[in-house]
């Protein structure tokens, strides 16, 4: 194995939750929610804490912010991204915010995204302060810290922020050519997509939609604002949209960033096939899977229900005047049908006994072949009759 290269381990649930928890984590045809990682470095600024904080408000159940620092994640060194890719799996997370502070990058925010929980591609950018955009005077250690130009949290202004729901998903609007001509910006965009968007649906309620998130590039900088929707009457069939600042608001630069490499990118890219659609067998929201069964159209009158006794009775009725109806049909041509008498079992069991070997003269068959099965009890008439042999026929008989 070469250096540096890890292997995955096979991890075999041992109970019903683990299970589940890996089938959830497991590659889906229908990706759910990106999920964000927000954390900070082992040294971070107020600045960055309540900008986390806002982003955390606003991917409400969408993300999860760690408070602790964490000393060894440095992303952009060689194995500082371990740290990193150990939480992001353990908190199933594919984006991350990280949050730091030194003299050479002060108010360092770095926003990147995992694939198959390993490190994909990432952007780094500074949030301007007031003594890179104006004074240039050194501050000294006992002065009050650098505050961020234009950076405003959602607190700052005030119940403007209350009427947007938590958890709705934005309007996202950028502006400017740098998306599209610069590589670093390009990237920006797509990371600032990819975190603010939230849930993939096909459409959108027009009712639903209260807040725009409004990013324009000017220069490496990127200005990200953020409103509320007002609609008012406008004497048409659409409204007229008002926006109210809700913050936050800040400002970002961009500084150093790291494209996915392309056998990674190839396969985060790669689409998985749609199953094959199964006949009459759908998708529900509240209960799952729903089947549709075709039935014929069912013959009510031809079942074999149980029949009550006024039914019956008409049954019998109709029965003999049936047979009342043949017999008058039978008379009115002139040959009187004999009547047929059926005699019993023991009677023709009688007759076959007495009758001889080759039969009754006259009759087709042999008449005194009788079979009695195994296990019977031979009548005393029938045994008899076999011990005197064949009798003939008297008068009287």
């Amino acid at each position: 194995m070469a250096a540096g290269e890890r292997t995955e381990r096979l991890v075999k649930p041992k109970t019903a939750l683990a299970a589940r928890v890996l089938k959830k984590r497991a590659p889906k045809t229908v990706e759910s929610v990106k999920k964000a990682l927000l954390l900070h470095a082992g040294k971070t600024s107020q600045v960055l804490k309540d900008l986390l904080t806002d982003l955390g408000t606003l991917k409400a159940h969408e993300s999860l912010k760690l408070s602790r620092t964490n000393e060894g994640v440095r992303p952009f060194e060689v194995g500082g991204e371990v740290s990193l890719e150990f939480l992001a799996r353990k908190a199933d997370c594919s984006l991350f915010a990280l949050g730091s502070h030194s003299k050479k990058r002060p108010h360092n925010l770095t926003l990147g995204r995992l694939f198959d929980f390993r490190l994909l591609d990432l952007a780094e950018f500074g949030v301007r302060a007031s003594s890179e955009a104006g004074s240039r005077r050194p501050c000294s250690r006992r002065s009050r810290p650098a505050q961020v130009e234009n950076f405003r949290p959602i607190k700052a202004f005030g119940s403007v922020a209350s009427r947007a729901a938590l958890g709705s998903k934005p309007c996202l609007v950028f502006l400017g050519d740098g998306f599209e001509t610069d590589a670093t910006l390009r990237l920006a965009k797509s990371l600032l997509l990819d975190l603010f968007r939230g849930r993939v649906v096909p459409n959108v309620n027009l009712k639903g939609l209260d807040r725009v998130l409004l990013c324009t590039a000017v220069g490496q900088r990127v200005l990200v604002r953020q409103c509320t929707t007002r609609f008012k009457k406008s004497g048409g069939r659409l409204p007229r949209l008002e926006l109210d600042e809700m913050g936050p608001s800040f400002d970002l630069v961009a500084r150093r960033s790291r494209e996915a490499p392309p056998e990674l990118r190839k396969a985060a890219m790669a689409q998985a096939k749609a199953p094959k659609r199964v006949k009459n067998v759908g998708e529900a929201p509240l209960v799952g899977t729903v089947g549709r069964v075709f039935v014929p159209a069912q013959q009510v009158e031809e079942l074999g229900l149980s029949k009550p006794k006024g039914v019956k009775r008409g049954r019998r009725e109709a029965a003999v005047e049936g047979k009342l109806a043949r017999r008058a049909a039978g008379a009115a041509d002139g040959a009187p049908a004999a009547p047929r008498v059926q005699a019993s079992k023991r009677a023709r069991g009688e007759a076959a006994a007495a009758a001889p070997p080759g039969g009754f003269p006259g009759s087709g068959g042999s008449a005194g072949n009788v079979t009695v099965g195994k296990g019977l009890k031979k009548p005393k008439r029938l045994k008899r009759a076999r011990e005197d042999g064949p009798q003939e026929l008297g008068e009287d008989s």
